[in-house]
């Protein structure tokens, strides 16, 4: 059975808003001034960040978030940039050759820096978000519950927390962060359209339909082998950029990825259903919102940096 016209239409949106907005995203990614891409980065990553936050806070607590909220959202801004900052001495290089991993004195470094940083803020954020909790509930300042701080503190680390490993990233060591940002998003987003082109054509067995009647284990299928593809076409394309993933290190990757940015939007499926919301915002044509757009990358981020550090760099 062919697909509707409708189906149709929402792919064409899809994939446009998606080329569209990710070109833009990857040509000032790839800006030959170091400066100008790390700026451009930490705009970018700041600016998904908070709408994303904000289309999950209107979800769960729908037209008046509580000011708790604004907290979490100035505290995941404040991780971002401080990640950024912390690594601006050692940006990726766009045009001179990429050390071998071994050789990136600096890893140990950033390592290290990556965790202080990340762990102040999981200690300072629960810890300060608690106080404010008992202080409201001391001086009668509103209607603050635990359950409020409770989604609060999820939000928080569903979306700044795993954004953070997207920083992570693209200060990755060795020389070849803004490659492997790219790898990510190719894989991970192309690995949303197989699923999605695939499932529409062919879906025909329900994958979870209490949580989206649309995921079917054949676009599931298609989510893996697109994933797949992309992921051996990208590194072989990218030649010595991307030569620390060929060979088993493209296949498990693409085929983790693949998996995982399903398993992300079924998590945004989860809360939409939760909270009776189509789409998590209008942004973008055929997608809806920042969340609905950045779902996948924020579960796969982990995944890959993950995966990189430990089964990679040396």
């Amino acid at each position: 059975m062919a697909p509707s016209t409708n189906k149709i239409q929402i792919f064409v949106h899809r994939l446009g808003s998606t080329l569209v907005l990710w070109t833009i995203v990857l040509v000032a990614l790839f800006a030959p001034n170091a400066t100008v891409a790390q700026s451009a980065f930490l705009i970018i990553v700041c600016l998904l960040g908070t709408i994303a936050y904000r289309e999950y806070t209107l979800m769960v607590f729908k037209a008046s978030p509580p000011l708790l909220c604004y907290a979490a959202t100035l505290a995941g801004l404040v991780l971002l940039a401080w990640e950024v900052a912390s690594n601006w001495q050692i940006p990726p290089r766009l045009t001179d050759p990429a050390p071998p991993i071994a050789e990136a004195g600096a890893a140990d470094v950033v390592h290290m820096t990556f965790i202080s940083t990340s762990g102040l803020h999981l200690t300072l954020v629960p810890t300060v978000l608690f106080l404010w909790l008992a202080l409201a509930k001391l001086k009668s300042l509103g209607t603050l519950s635990l359950t409020a701080l409770s989604l609060t503190l999820f939000g928080w680390f569903y979306v700044f927390w795993l954004l953070l490993f997207i920083v992570r990233i693209y200060f990755s060591p060795g020389g070849s962060g803004t490659w492997l940002l790219l790898y990510f998003i190719l894989v991970t987003k192309f690995s949303d359209l197989g699923a999605y082109l695939v499932g529409s054509l062919v879906g025909r067995h329900k994958m979870a339909p209490r949580i989206s009647p649309g995921k079917t284990w054949e676009g599931f299928a298609g989510a893996l082998a697109t994933s797949l593809l992309i992921s051996l076409l990208t590194v072989s394309l990218a030649g010595n950029e991307l030569a620390m993933l060929r060979g088993g290190h493209a296949i498990i990757l693409g085929l983790l990825m693949g998996g995982m940015a399903v398993a992300g939007d079924l998590v945004e499926s989860l809360i939409k259903r939760e909270t009776q919301t189509k789409d998590s915002g209008t942004i973008f044509p055929g997608i809806g919102g920042c969340l609905d757009l950045i779902d996948s990358l924020l579960f796969n981020a982990p995944i890959f940096y993950l995966y990189f550090r430990l089964a990679i760099v040396t």
